[in-house]
């Protein structure tokens, strides 16, 4: 059995980015489209899981504090849909009680607001690996 890793530039990485601030959505998905990827802008929690359900996606952007549906109520109905997307959440609200809250729901990572762009971006290429291994 041989290990062998290719670097490619594969398929284009899908990030979907969801916060209702509609400028905050434009900035980020010029930002992400810019560096190579693709983005898929959405604006409440519900049209989050709309999109998951019917489009493949590498890395969720999620804000914590939106009017219909918070951040985390997006994440519970996520993993009651049995999707493990990668998330990054988005909050203005950075303390222990929200990292806890987001840890037990599998959140994979956190960005405090105002976002740094090439921060989330680094973010993002974590979850997202540019590697593939193979297994001959």
């Amino acid at each position: 059995m041989t290990l062998e890793i290719n670097a490619r530039a594969s398929t284009t990485k899908t990030v979907l980015i969801v916060d209702d601030n509609t400028d905050i959505v434009a900035i980020l998905t010029r930002f992400i489209t810019r560096s190579g990827m693709k983005a898929l802008p959405a604006h409440t929690g519900r049209a989050c899981l709309d999109i998951v359900q019917h489009s493949a996606v590498d890395v969720i952007v999620l804000d914590l504090m939106m009017p219909d549906m918070d951040g985390l109520q997006v994440c519970v109905e996520l993993k009651k849909r049995a999707l493990s997307i990668p998330i990054i959440l988005l909050t203005a609200r950075d303390d222990t009680a929200t990292r806890e809250a987001g840890q037990a729901l599998g959140i994979d990572d956190f960005a405090a607001k105002p976002i740094n762009g090439k921060d989330l971006l680094a973010r993002i290429k974590a979850l997202v690996p540019r590697t593939e291994v193979v297994i001959a």
